[in-house]
């Protein structure tokens, strides 16, 4: 058998050979992108760092290779779906079939109904391409994924400007208060260098520091004093309101890190503090001698207060009400969580619900010890010789360091692996379907008018009327069997139909069932949406702002999750909305092959086919036109775009998630993650919405806007209907007489069985004949639809009782005159 010259041929074969090169070269790209990540320093099997850098560049690398999966996945796809569709497509032995019968196949759609009357061939090659779908829908989005950086760690110094400018300090500061503790040192009954931590970090002051390591100067503690001294000047400026919305909250570290509120000293000299100022130790105290040589009475003292301190975040295990700890509340002035029951529980500290963070004050007077603010004063007061005048602190402004955490991308090679190995067998299939597709299937209508004009369909005969409804009945109600010379009409009589003009819309050509199997997946589908977006915007408080920055956007399954069982969690969306996509695409391309059909009644046009000869055209498309088909691959690449986006795996490192009860910490190592790394389940309210938007519009609504649309000419309906258009094409004895019907019916089998290469053979020949004179057959001529005189061999059985002439409706040439069909007139 000689080798089959593809790219020379014309029809679907041509644009199959097109879609198996793309295939290809998408294999080759997968290839290489999963060898570099492969190849990279401490990658493994199972995945890869390809980048680590600053968040804003990292999200935007995820951005870009997400929209590049999308579409490479949007095209594999695409081409996967113009296979399943050629497959789809019956021959004319199955057609005969199914039409004894009295049940019709699809024709130039995707169909699930044909699979059942096709060869084994054609079954198990789309079984592949189906199967196949499945991995690249549940894994490729997740092939790459971004780790987000929100830290909880920071340090906190209250100080005037002067401490930013050189000023002299003495640590612990003018307060005397520890790190850790919200009452000066020697003020309670603990002894002043007795670790008391667990008492003073409840009131939410930071971490503890002893108070010896104030005064080592080689301690971490007094260094990184003196490196805010030096290097804080040169931060961020947050004016008040800023400065509390970023530190007085459940916010992460993630923008900005250390922090330094500026305040007015309230004294004499705006520098600083004096501790004679501040305080005046009784004599029966030992507590002058004690600080005299550390914070001298008088020397002025730039430092108020300094701390290390750490936000953290509690999911709740359904996305609302989470649970903050802010270990550095007390210090900042603020009672927030102080009341809610949460400090009396598993950890120190002031607990509270984001959602009852109170907004921001300007001015901001920071009453820096606890006692003060709960009017508990004589510790203070009595015996201590606080001053009073000091109780509040004005707050000027705060110097915020910039944060600069690292986030990472990454690559799944496992995934990718699992993706390549689905492509390659799409591209081995479409290459096996290109060469070796055993019989010339009817792939669209045109394809069908030909076969059925080469050789009519005697199960038919005299079905001219029949319509999608017809065809539907017929189907769907009891009948009995039938010989194929005795024509039955679907009214059950023998005598031809009166024509009634009707004002088809294109809803009307596809039959009820089709509707209903369509809508019964795409509504409960839109309510498993519409059920999303709710959640969402419960648990993000109803914030729809568009961010690809995930914090705050948490919800956590209450339950381990394995790896895979991770993945199917958040792509079987994918798969739902592929479903989807496929049924949409199934009756957008049935109403534009009504439209076409229904064209054939306004004047003569060629048939678009496969292979064309003598008038024919051909085109690389198999139903919808550019115009439609591309917007709607754009469209699918979009969709599943936002789906990718509006559920995911969150990976944060950082700290500032805690996930206790509900982590998957043996995913961890999985992702290249360190311990304490957080992998979650993650939402966008934002893409929710858009989703929802999109899926309403373009996805449940289009298909009945545009089903409204009235047909403008008058013709059967039912262009997909293998039963309506075999009725169709029952010549009349004028075009039968241009060539016999044993010669059409030699060259339709020539044309469905010849191989590749002698159709090319019989395509030159034809053109030959054609240039030389020949004439050509009815099929190769430009056809029109309607009313023409009635065959011999019908008008024999239809002779109306009363003597009223009977006519036919099919498809003619000019000779035929055919003409619209009549009001009332009667059509067999």
């Amino acid at each position: 058998m000689k080798s089959p010259r593809i790219f020379s041929q014309t029809g679907w074969r041509r644009a199959g050979a097109i879609n198996v090169s793309v295939t290809y070269i998408c294999i080759l790209v997968l290839l290489i992108c999963f060898s570099l990540s492969i190849s990279r320093k401490d990658s493994s099997i199972l995945s890869t760092i390809i980048f680590e850098g600053p968040c804003a560049t990292s999200s935007s690398i995820n951005l870009f290779l997400h929209l590049l999966v999308n579409t490479i996945s949007g095209a594999i796809l695409a081409s996967s779906n113009f296979f399943m569709q050629i497959l789809s497509a019956p021959s004319r032995e199955e057609i005969d079939q199914a039409h004894a019968r009295l049940q019709s196949l699809d024709i130039g759609i995707p169909s699930f109904k044909n699979l059942w009357h096709m060869s084994w061939f054609k079954l198990i090659s789309w079984l592949f391409f189906f199967f196949s779908s499945v991995p690249m829908h549940l894994f490729f989005n997740s092939t790459i994924y971004q780790t987000e950086y929100l830290g909880s760690e920071w340090h906190l110094t209250i100080a005037t400007e002067a401490f930013t400018e050189g000023a002299t300090f003495f640590p612990p500061g003018a307060s005397l208060s520890l790190a850790g503790s919200s009452r000066p040192a020697g003020l309670s009954q603990i002894p002043l260098d007795v670790d008391d931590g667990g008492v003073r970090a409840r009131q939410a002051y930071g971490d503890h520091v002893p108070l010896a390591e104030y005064w080592d100067t080689s301690s971490i503690v007094r260094r990184n004093i003196t490196s805010v001294a030096r290097k804080s000047h040169d931060w961020t400026v947050l004016n008040v309101k800023d400065c509390q919305a970023q530190y007085v909250s459940c916010k992460p570290r993630s923008t900005f890190g250390d922090v330094v509120i500026i305040v007015d000293s309230g004294a004499p000299q705006s520098a600083g503090w004096t501790r004679g100022e501040l305080f005046d130790f009784q004599s029966p105290s030992n507590l002058s001698s004690y600080w005299d040589p550390r914070v001298p009475p008088e020397g002025i003292n730039s430092l108020w207060f300094s701390t290390q301190c750490g936000t953290l975040r509690y999911p709740t295990g359904y996305g609302a009400h989470d649970s903050c700890f802010n270990s550095c509340l007390g210090a900042l002035g603020s009672d927030l969580g102080l009341d809610d029951g949460f400090g009396s529980g598993a950890a120190p500290g002031y607990w509270f619900q984001p959602e009852n963070t109170p907004p921001p004050q300007e001015p901001w007077f920071l009453t820096f010890f606890v006692a003060i603010r709960e009017r508990n004063q004589p510790g203070l007061y009595q015996n201590r010789g606080f001053n009073g005048k000091f109780d509040s602190l004005h707050v000027r402004y705060c110097l915020a360091k910039p944060n600069q955490g690292t986030c990472k991308v990454g690559v799944s090679n496992a995934l990718l692996l699992v993706v390549i190995g689905c492509v390659f067998i799409k591209g081995l299939q479409a290459t096996i379907v290109v060469w070796k597709l055993p019989s010339a299937s009817l792939v669209t209508p045109g394809d069908a008018i030909q076969s059925f004009l080469a050789a009519p369909d005697s199960w038919t005969q005299g079905f001219c009327t029949l319509d999608i409804a017809d065809s539907e009945q017929l189907e769907y109600e009891p009948f009995r069997p039938r010989a194929p010379d005795i024509c039955i009409l679907p009214s059950g009589a023998t005598h031809a139909r009166k024509w009634k003009k009707r004002k088809h819309r294109l809803a009307s050509a596809i039959t009820s069932s089709a509707w209903v199997r369509t809508y019964a997946i795409l509504v409960p589908s839109l309510i498993m949406l519409i059920a999303g977006l709710g959640v969402s915007s419960v648990s993000a408080g109803n914030n729809y702002s568009y961010s690809f920055d995930h914090a705050g956007r948490l919800l956590v399954a209450q339950f381990s999750l394995t790896y895979f069982g991770a993945l199917l969690l958040v792509n079987t969306p994918q798969l739902i909305f592929s479903s989807c996509y496929f049924l949409y695409n199934a009756i957008i391309t049935r109403q534009f092959v009504e439209k076409e059909w229904n064209s054939f009644s306004s004047g003569f046009r060629p048939l678009r086919v496969s292979y064309p000869t003598g008038e024919q055209v051909s085109t690389y498309r198999l139903q919808l036109p550019y115009s439609y088909g591309i917007p709607m691959i754009a469209i699918s690449i979009s969709f599943h775009f936002f789906v990718s986006n509006a559920v995911y795996l969150l990976m944060f490192e950082g700290g500032y998630v805690n996930l206790d009860y509900f982590g998957s910490p043996e995913l961890l190592p999985l992702f290249h993650l360190p311990n304490g790394s957080t992998i979650a389940l993650g939402f966008s309210p934002f893409f929710f919405l858009l989703l929802l938007i999109a899926s309403f519009i373009f996805i449940v609504c289009s298909p009945v806007v545009i089903g409204l649309q009235k047909l403008k000419y008058q013709m059967v309906a039912g262009g997909c209907n293998s039963l309506v258009i075999s009725a169709t094409c029952h010549a009349s004895d004028l075009a039968t007489n241009q060539q016999t019907t044993d010669e059409i019916s030699g060259s339709l089998q020539r044309t469905v069985n010849v191989e590749e290469g002698e159709i090319e053979l019989l395509d030159r020949q034809t053109r030959a004949g054609n240039e030389a004179g020949q004439p050509l057959t009815l099929a190769q001529r430009k056809l029109r639809w309607g009313a023409m005189t009635l065959p011999r061999h019908l008008a024999e059985q239809m002779t109306m009782g009363d003597g009223r002439e009977v006519f036919h409706l099919g498809f003619g040439v000019v000779e035929d005159g055919i003409r619209e069909p009549d009001e009332d007139h009667y059509y067999a």
